[in-house]
């Protein structure tokens, strides 16, 4: 209750110094209100990253939140607001690629690779513990670069503000591929029976996961998720973001903690191998990510150096 009190207080404060950010927080407390109301759901990352972030700012200092809300602020905003406007476009299977994907993928591997993955390692009669890690290192995709700048933003400011340059770049540039060129996953490819058989292992795992804490399952998105509220995108493969966000935490701790480069490294070979495995993306959907998180990080090194030159000039 005592939360709920400073939660209030706090809008209201808001409501007078940042309107916006007073709509917003009113905006999520009814959005919450209405889907808690709805129904009995098995929370995930993306609310429980809110409601994080939403704790930051009742507990906080007022110092630590105006600081907090000025380099955060429009970051959130602009990838939640990413991840709504791929609910806004046009419903796209009909000029998906399917076949044209799964071709290359074969001229390039002479096979299709997350066949023959799951012909080794995927088991139809049980759930092996690596399903677990595998599609729990995928469903790390929405919180692994907010947990990764919150690092940045304490250790190293500067390289905060460069990494959320970077990851709008990448997300924007990653949409408006999803636009004029949508792709379609293996599994969904396999769907439609444009291929062999590819199971969808996250959709296995989470059933299990349900079953084991006997929560009744409606089907497979039926978790409290504001995503699963607003929708989403199935062919939005190319270029893939699961690959792309691990390499961009990657090439920051390459360029400014060198020490610890082992963990990024570990991490993201371990998700790029995920993503094929589980069926949700090709190998050439992880290559077109690399290309684009390659591109996006030096873009955003090259538009802060010129500001930065550019302020300095001014001065002088």
């Amino acid at each position: 209750m005592r939360l709920i009190k400073k939660w209030i207080s706090l809008i209201l404060y808001y409501w007078k110094t940042h309107p916006i950010l007073a709509i917003s927080m009113i905006y999520f407390t009814a959005a919450s209100v209405v889907i808690l109301a709805n129904d009995s759901k098995l929370i995930v990352f993306d609310v429980l990253l809110i409601i994080a972030m939403a704790l930051v700012l009742v507990i906080a200092k007022k110092k630590f939140n105006n600081d907090f809300l000025k380099d955060w602020i429009p970051l959130i905003l602009l990838l939640v607001g990413y991840e709504y406007m791929r609910t806004i476009v046009p419903n796209m299977l009909d000029r998906a690629l399917y076949v044209e994907v799964a071709n290359l993928e074969r001229a390039i591997f002479g096979t299709l690779p997350t066949i023959e993955l799951q012909k080794l390692l995927y088991n139809p009669n049980r759930i092996s513990w690596y399903d677990f890690v595998f599609t729990t290192l995928y469903v790390t995709h929405f919180v692994a670069p907010f947990v990764f700048g919150l690092f940045l933003w304490i250790k190293k400011r500067s390289a905060f503000h460069k990494f959320a340059l970077a990851l709008i770049i990448l997300s924007y540039s990653a949409f408006i591929t999803y636009y004029f060129l949508p792709s379609s996953p293996p599994w969904l490819t396999s769907q439609f029976g444009y291929i062999p058989k590819i199971v969808k292992v996250q959709n296995e795992v989470y059933t299990e996961v349900m079953a084991f804490f006997n929560i009744a399952v409606k089907g497979v998105n039926d978790s409290l998720s504001f995503y699963n509220y607003v929708g989403g995108n199935p062919v939005a493969a190319i270029p893939s973001l699961h690959a792309s966000y691990p390499l961009l935490i990657f090439l920051f701790v390459l360029k400014f903690f060198k020490k610890y480069i082992w963990i990024p490294l570990i991490y993201m070979i371990t998700v790029w191998f995920s993503i094929v495995y589980i069926g949700e993306h090709y190998i050439v959907d992880v290559l077109a990510g690399i290309m684009f998180t390659i591109a996006s990080f030096l873009t955003a090194n090259y538009l802060l150096r010129n500001r930065r030159l550019e302020r300095i000039n001014t001065r002088e």
